[in-house]
Parts: structure tokens; C-alpha cells; sequence
């Protein structure tokens, strides 16, 4: 995964590894420092995918769990409005409880479907906490993807 001047990927056993500009939000799920080659994320938790958006990051954890780190404008990590950047990677605080089977995320708001469906919307013109979609349910994605100001959706 390219996150501009930096990257970030996943390996078979689920670590997380990642390089590049990491400050000053700590984007890279570490730190607030740059990386200048390929790191292992210290992290509990094993991962099976990664999304990034310029300062920005969420991952999925094994358990389907979301975490986020990085720069939380417009609560883009999923955070408290109060909290400027998320680092080192954590989970979010509201939807801890909740599993999640796919994500997505741009520079202006992330969304994820759950293993029973919902789909949760966070960041800009979405209230917070992450919220649910209304009127969308029983049908399971294969992914998501959106952009700056769409979310686009498949099965």
C-alpha cells in the first residue's frame, strides 16, 4: 500500500511493515518519525489488511477489528473530533465491539461493512461517532472503495 512518500503492507503472518515520511501524525501506525527502510509495526494484534489516505491509515486486524492511525481531521481515524493525530495505531474507540469484514478510506471519510452487513460511515458530513448506513443491508461486499467525496460499492 503507497501512502505518498511512504508505504505500508501486510506479510503472510500479518505484521504489519512499514517506511517512509511518518511524521508528524505517525501514519505509519508507529511513531511520529520518519522510517527510512522497511519496520516492523510493534503492535499486538495481527493484520489482514490496510488502507492509506496522506496522513491517514486504518487497518483490519485478523479478528476484524478497525484501528487507525495517522492525522485525524474531521475524525478521519475514526477518533474524538479533539484528538489532532492517532499514534501509535489503536483501535476505535467506538466500534471496538463491532466486526468488520472490509474497509475503505479517502481523504475525506472512511467506510467499512460489518460480517453481518452495516455499512459505517465516518469523517466528513457524517456525524460522530462512526455512524451506520440506512437503508443498506443484507447484502454482503466483496469491497469497497471511495474517493473524495463518493463511496462506491460492489457484490
Amino acid at each position: 500500500m503507497f501512502i505518498r512518500d511512504s508505504s505500508i503492507g501486510i506479510d503472510e503472518k500479518g505484521n504489519a511493515w512499514s517506511w517512509g515520511w511518518g511524521a508528524p501524525y505517525g501514519q505509519l501506525g508507529g511513531p511520529c518519525v520518519d522510517i527510512p527502510v522497511p519496520t516492523l509495526v510493534e503492535s499486538k494484534y495481527k493484520f489482514k489488511a490496510v488502507v492509506s489516505e496522506h496522513l491517514t491509515t486504518l487497518f483490519l486486524t485478523d479478528s476484524g477489528m478497525l484501528c487507525s492511525s495517522g492525522s485525524n481531521p474531521m475524525s478521519l481515524c475514526g477518533h474524538k473530533p479533539s484528538m489532532v493525530k492517532v499514534s501509535p495505531l489503536m483501535p476505535i474507540p467506538d466500534l471496538v465491539d463491532v466486526k468488520f469484514r472490509t474497509m475503505s478510506l479517502s481523504i475525506h471519510h472512511g467506510v467499512a461493512q460489518t460480517e453481518t452487513g452495516e455499512i459505517y460511515l465516518w469523517g466528513l458530513n457524517c456525524p460522530f461517532p462512526p455512524t451506520v448506513l440506512e437503508g443498506f443491508s443484507n447484502v454482503i461486499l466483496k469491497s469497497l472503495g471511495n474517493g473524495d467525496f463518493l463511496s462506491l460499492i460492489s457484490n
